[in-house]
């Protein structure tokens, strides 16, 4: 990992993997290589959080600012949940949440195509693959599993970020875009995770696609996992004043329960709802609904992706 200022790091892939992805970063400036961003949202651990509008901020300023310096913009934004994968899904809280993370990012001035769908929830990547971890990995996420519902051994957990309806490292296609992982930091440990993937894979002659990964440093703690002092959407709908003195709270650590790790998403969030724009509200109030939240996101042009379609059927 190469931290590239105080809130950017950069995940490269195995040395090995090098001249290729060298080469498809420089067909990508010359834009003859597709670039496609990758964002997974964990299982929704409560309703959706207030956070939410402020994590849009965020990406929105890495998309804008330091992926055109790094390689150029994106041209496709592809937004999975994972809950599927971690055999922790309910449709609704599923949907909702993937619908909060890419109307928080039109809220925020993304305009590019956005795709959101549902990891699949069969294991894809072969048993066959020799796939050593380091213990301190393994540790760190027996640890992350221990604080969530997910009913799926962590260690195949983290395998499966490197799927293809994940953040499709292995990909058989002939030409597979080249791949921008963003994510909190915590997924700078399942970057990791990906990279011993990608080694194995690749020493058993299975194609990848080229990938780097953008961990947003300052953001450390996923907004899908809230802590227990954050107000929810429906707080900010009824009352904004009084949800906004919570997000304030729940970001200062001399307030019970108070993490600092949540102090730039809050002050994103605070900045956006100030702004008292209809925007923001019809975002707010679409939320409480997933029939109304389904309307809204095709309203502002969000895609939905096949295994997503399947599931909502009617719904959709």
């Amino acid at each position: 990992m190469r931290k590239l200022s105080d809130s950017i790091a950069l995940g490269l892939p195995d040395e090995t993997e090098s001249p290729e992805l060298w080469v498809a970063i420089q067909q990508a400036r010359r834009r003859q290589k597709r670039t496609e961003v990758r964002i997974g949202v964990g299982p929704l651990a409560s309703d959706v959080p207030l956070r939410v509008i402020g994590h849009g901020m965020c990406v929105a300023d890495a998309l804008r600012l330091d992926l055109p310096a790094i390689i150029r913009p994106a041209d496709q934004i592809a937004i999975f949940s994972s809950a599927p994968k971690a055999r922790n899904f309910d449709l609704r809280s599923a949907t909702r949440s993937l619908i909060a993370l890419s109307g928080s990012l039109r809220l925020a001035g993304t305009t590019c195509p956005i795709t959101i769908d549902l990891a699949s929830e069969r294991q894809e990547i072969p048993e066959s693959l020799l796939i050593e971890m380091p213990q301190p990995l393994t540790r760190w996420l027996e640890r992350a599993a221990a604080h969530s519902m997910n009913n799926i051994p962590p260690r195949l957990y983290a395998i499966e970020h490197a799927s293809a309806s994940m953040f499709g490292d292995l990909d058989p296609s002939t030409d597979p875009p080249l791949r921008i992982t963003m994510g909190s930091a915590p997924e700078a440990r399942f970057w990791a995770a990906r990279r011993i993937v990608r080694r194995a894979a690749l020493h058993d002659g299975i194609h990848l696609a080229p990938a780097v990964g953008l961990i947003l440093r300052t953001l450390e703690v996923p907004w899908y996992s809230p802590t227990p002092s954050e107000p929810d959407i429906a707080t900010a709908l009824r009352d904004p004043e009084m949800a906004l003195e919570k997000l304030d709270d729940a970001a200062n650590p001399q307030k019970p329960d108070g993490n600092s790790g949540l102090k730039r998403e809050a002050r994103a969030s605070r900045r956006q709802m100030e702004r008292r724009s209809l925007a923001v509200y019809s975002f707010l109030k679409a939320l409480s609904d997933l029939e109304c939240a389904i309307h809204y996101a095709v309203e502002i042009g969000v895609s939905f992706g096949l295994r997503l379609r399947q599931r909502l059927g009617g719904a959709f």
